[in-house]
């Protein structure tokens, strides 16, 4: 189903192409399977080393995040994926904008 917030990425991507930076980058790199920019990670090196739990890898590396963010939250019971409200605090020490896309 396609809904009016979809409209800006789509004319985003007619007017100015579908790569590059711009307001709609997270919803493009997204879409195209784009691994995430993080400071200090040599792109193209795994995110997470042998032996380390990926949970918290994210939380630590959610402040190094370069760009735009995309957060999606798959389950809605918060005790079930409690990274993802530990990614969002992180950001939000870090004095990152965090936007909701649910209802």
């Amino acid at each position: 189903m396609i809904s009016a917030t979809h409209f800006p990425l789509g004319q985003h991507v007619a007017d100015h192409g579908f790569s590059g930076a711009g307001q709609v980058s997270a919803a493009r790199d997204l879409l195209c399977l784009e691994p995430p920019r993080v400071e200090g990670v040599i792109e193209g090196a795994p995110l997470v080393q042998a032996g380390e739990r990926a949970r918290y890898v994210a939380v630590l590396l959610a402040p190094r995040l370069d760009g735009p963010i995309w957060l999606s939250r798959a389950h809605p019971d918060p005790a079930r994926r409690p990274s993802g409200a530990e990614i969002i605090l992180e950001l939000v020490k870090g004095g990152r904008r965090i936007g909701n896309n649910r209802n």
